[in-house]
Order: C-alpha cells, then structure tokens, then sequence
C-alpha cells in the first residue's frame, strides 16, 4: 500500500534542486517522516537503524548526509548532542522563502529511484499550475463571467490547458542545463510525476526554404526544422501537473 505522509512545500523543494542538494535532502523528509512525533534523537545509530530499509544507504553514507543536514541547517545539535529536526516553517524563514503551494508526498515518491524524479515533476508542475490557472481566469474575465466566487470555481474546472514552458525559462529557474532537464524530465513523465507533450507545427513550406528561416531566427524561442521534405515549427512542450497540491497557511 502506499500511504500518504504528507505535503512538502514546494519553494523548498526549489531551493533544494537549485543546491543541488537532492540526495540529503531525501535523507532528510525519510527522517522527518520517520520521527513525526519524536522530532529528535540522541544518537547516529537509531535512526540509521529505524530507516535503513527505506533509505537504501550505507551506515558511513547516513552519517556523512546528517553532517551535511547539520551545516544546511536542516538538522540541530542541542547541547547533549541530540539532533532535532527542522520545521518547515523554520528552513523557509532561514532561506528567505515564500510560501506557495505544498505538494503531496507518498512513501513510494521517498523511495530511492523515484525521489528526483518526484522533485522534478513537483517543481515543474507548480510552474505549469500557476501558469494554468493564470490562463482561466482570463479565460473566464474574456468570457464576461460575471457570477458569485462558487460559480466560478466550479465554471473554471471546465478549461483544460497544457501550459507552454520554454527550455531556457527551465534551465534559468532550476539552476541547471538544458540537457540535464530534458533527461530528469522525461524520466519524470514515465514515472508518472508530470505529463507534458511536444508542440510541432506544420509551416506549409518545403524544405528549400529552412535555410532562410534559420537565418531570420532569433534567440532561443521557435525552433525551425525540416523532416519529409517540409518545414515545422518546434514550439515550447505543454506541461500538466499530475502531482496533488494545496495552498500554504498564511
């Protein structure tokens, strides 16, 4: 069974890829899971012991990760030695970040070969949610909607977007390269943590005419290609979040 263990928020999880901090960072919700009640513990062998099984690291690895928590300032020491684990609400104060969206967690999205991708997908689809729901209420202020706040909510579920994310606003908002992103992407969407699609369009013009629309493309936007003797048009892919998310309390 896969049970449900929460919401993480996702200006965290951002902060997290950005660092580059992935794998400490799983050590981290494992434990922060694992102790709910007892936020606490007074020595390196309990909790490598109570975790291991999900963890799927060496006892030398799990020490090395609550050294790394302890500098990040995810974990605390007291004064006996004890570590303690951080609030959310803390490591948000302490990073200077806002509050947003929080997006579940489950205990299959904390096993080892799912974690990245679970970040990725999380992080991607908060930009395609926002963006999305920023699309229909335009939709609905274009339609000339002019109902009580109840019927608007339930007229907006009836728009369906694939939002547009372009390559290099990803690489910029994830501090990473354009590769990169497409590969962690992609392995994201087979597992089922972000749907996306590409958007190719047929121009009408042969191939003949590929060279001169190179020439005429600026920047990093539309991409122009030739496949079967005509030109197409390489749009931004469409994102969808798959991922459950809920607002944060003010």
């Amino acid at each position: 069974m896969n049970y449900h263990l929460g919401h993480i928020p996702v200006s965290l999880i951002n902060e997290v890829i950005r660092r580059k901090w992935i794998t400490y960072f799983r050590t981290f919700i494992v434990l922060k899971y694992e102790y709910t009640n007892v936020a606490f513990f007074k020595n390196k062998e309990q909790p490598y012991n109570d975790t291991k099984d999900v963890l799927n690291i060496s006892d030398k690895t799990f020490r090395r990760h609550l050294k790394m928590l302890v500098n990040f300032g995810f974990l605390g020491v007291d004064k006996n030695e004890s570590y303690y684990i951080r609030s959310y609400n803390h490591l948000r104060t302490a990073y200077g970040l806002k509050k947003t969206r929080k997006v579940e967690v489950t205990l299959k999205d904390i096993n080892k070969a799912n974690f990245k991708s679970y970040l990725y997908g999380s992080a991607v689809g908060f930009l395609a949610l926002k963006k999305q729901n920023r699309k229909k209420w335009e939709v609905l202020k274009k339609d000339g909607i002019n109902q009580s706040h109840k019927f608007l909510k339930y007229q907006e579920v009836k728009y369906d977007f694939s939002i547009p994310l372009s390559a290099r606003y990803l690489v910029y908002y994830l501090n990473t390269s354009k590769t990169f992103i497409n590969k962690e992407l992609r392995i994201a969407k087979e597992k089922g943590y972000i749907f996306f699609e590409k958007d190719i369009r047929q121009t009408g013009l042969t191939d003949k005419n590929i060279s001169h629309i190179l020439r005429l493309r600026q920047g990093d936007g539309v991409y122009p290609f030739s496949s079967g003797g005509f030109v197409y048009l390489s749009y931004p892919n469409k994102f969808k979040p798959t991922l459950g998310y809920k607002r944060e309390k003010k």
